[in-house]
This record gives C-alpha cells, structure tokens and sequence, in this order.
C-alpha cells in the first residue's frame, strides 16, 4: 500500500498577485493559519511559457492523468504556482477563480483513458455527478472548480507544481495560536 508523501511549504503572500490561501479559506489576513493536505505526491512542472492561455494548457495536461484519485472519486486537487507563473497569468487579466474554472474545464479527461478496473470504480463513485459513465464522458478532475486549491509559492523561476490528493480527502485549515 502507498503512503501519502509529506510536503511542507510557505505561501508566497508578498510575491502573490491574489489573496492569500487563508483568507480565501475565511480567515482574516493577520491570523496566522496552518493548513493539513493528504497528497499523493507531487509533479513538477517546469515550463518557461509566459503565455497565459498556453501556460493553463501544460498545467492542466500535466494535472490529467489516468490512474488518479481525482478522475475516480472526484478530490481536492492542489497547484503550487511560483511567482513568475502567478504573475502571467494575473497580467493576462486571470483572477485566482477564473484560473480554477480554465483548468477545471482544459483538465476534462474521457474516461476510456483509465484502465478497466479503474474505470469501474469510477463508474461507482461518481454515477451520482454523472449518470452513466461511458468511454466518452468526460470526467472532471474535482466536482467543481472551487475544488481546486491554488497558492503562490517558492521564489524567482519557471517550476510550479501540481499536487494531486490522496483519497475522497479535503484539506482542513486552523488557525495557530501562540
């Protein structure tokens, strides 16, 4: 069985074009907060595109990939832009909801990707959202753009980093109190 991996990092509030993960969580801007992910791991993506509509293309391809947890059961995906990508997409006019629609939408995977067995359980898991799901569905990667988690991290460079969930699991934020 896989254990999730652990990943611990710092929100970039200063070198972010959006509000902070917090405060979209409902937190007032001074409050210090710590937020808890199960992830399954994480996928660098390394592009050097500064064009905003192209850059929401890699990231979502990087995002679809048959055997996850989110095209089965529908999750809580994450992305880790850095600075330089945050920045593009903000001066292409992209508010940090608008950027969880495009890659909600561009990230939309039919399901005859997965393997057989994984297409069943998907079959199972999401016939709620979907109704029957045939080879041609196509399959969300959260049950809705609000699903994706987005924050600002790290410092000058072209990586950012997709973080798919481990599992139906959501991420709980709490407030550290010194």
């Amino acid at each position: 069985m896989r254990v999730p991996d652990e990943v611990c990092c710092a929100e970039n509030e200063a070198n972010s074009p959006w509000e902070p993960l917090h405060v979209e969580r409902g937190f007032g801007r001074g409050q210090s907060t710590v937020t808890v992910v199960g992830v399954e791991g994480t996928m660098n993506m390394n592009t050097h595109s500064d064009n905003a509509a192209e850059l929401l293309r890699v990231i979502a391809q990087t995002m679809m990939h048959p055997p996850s947890n989110e095209y089965c059961i529908g999750g809580e995906p994450w992305l880790i832009l850095g600075p330089e990508h945050a920045a593009t997409l903000k001066r292409a006019g992209y508010s940090k909801a608008e950027v969880k629609a495009q890659l909600w939408e561009l990230s939309k995977m039919p399901a005859r990707r997965m393997a057989a067995k994984d297409l069943v359980r998907t079959q199972s898991a999401r016939r709620g959202e979907f109704g029957e799901i045939g080879p041609d569905t196509l399959l969300t990667i959260a049950r809705s753009p609000e699903d994706i988690c987005i924050l600002v991290a790290g410092g000058p460079g072209t990586h950012s980093v997709y973080v798919p969930c481990f599992g139906p699991s959501n991420a709980i934020t709490r407030e550290i109190v010194a």
